[in-house]
């Protein structure tokens, strides 16, 4: 990664009462765009989305994630060892997954520079020239991990995320979704059900 002749373009970052978003891309990568976008749905999880076009083929392209506390899978999806803790689910199937370890500034110690041995858990694919690889992947944190919830990508800009208590969509980058007709030209618009009724919405422009 280039950090000197590169930054952070098109930051854009907005907050209402229950979410805040963040989007931004950077060409630290030589021969990629990467554009990273943030939805915080307070205070249940986050949604990481990476977007990264490729100007080249057959390059692999991860996604990392590093913990300090051990990562363990249960049944198809991934978490943190121990509670509280949190949940690792990527929305789009297909990804290849990785374990490892290395050193990382992902620490116990919140003195900053400090970094420490740590767990990274890896999700892969394959480049492709002029097409863009996408990784959606929902982090939710846990008192007691219970079960998982249920993350998937409906559509091109349509997640979804259902627990044992809510059932949410989330609309990124003005697509909307044929599957539920919701159309919108809002860079995020975000709706809670609950036993199929509405509850809460929320709207980024």
């Amino acid at each position: 990664l280039d950090r000197v002749k590169h930054e952070g373009r098109d930051i854009r970052w907005d907050s209402t009462s229950t979410v805040q978003w963040f989007t931004g891309w950077h060409e630290g990568y030589a021969g990629y765009r990467c554009r990273r976008t943030v939805v915080f749905v307070k205070p249940w999880y986050w949604l990481v989305r990476d977007d990264v076009a490729s100007a080249v083929s057959g390059d692999t392209i991860s996604w990392y994630l590093h913990s300090p506390q051990p990562l363990e899978r249960v049944g198809t999806d991934w978490r943190t060892g121990g509670a509280p803790g949190m949940w690792v689910l990527p929305a789009e199937p297909g990804l290849i997954t990785r374990l490892g370890s290395g050193r990382a500034a992902s620490t116990v110690d919140t003195e900053p520079g400090k970094t420490q041995e740590a767990g990274w858990i890896r999700f892969d694919r394959t480049s492709h020239t002029d097409t863009t690889a996408r990784f959606s992947v929902f982090l939710v944190p846990f008192r007691s991990p219970g079960n998982a919830p249920v993350c998937s990508a409906v559509g091109p800009g349509h997640l979804r995320i259902v627990s044992g208590e809510y059932a949410d969509d989330l609309y990124l980058g003005g697509e909307g979704s044929v599957v539920t007709g919701v159309s919108t030209d809002a860079a995020c618009f975000w709706t809670r059900s609950v036993a199929g009724k509405l509850r809460s919405l929320a709207l980024i422009d």
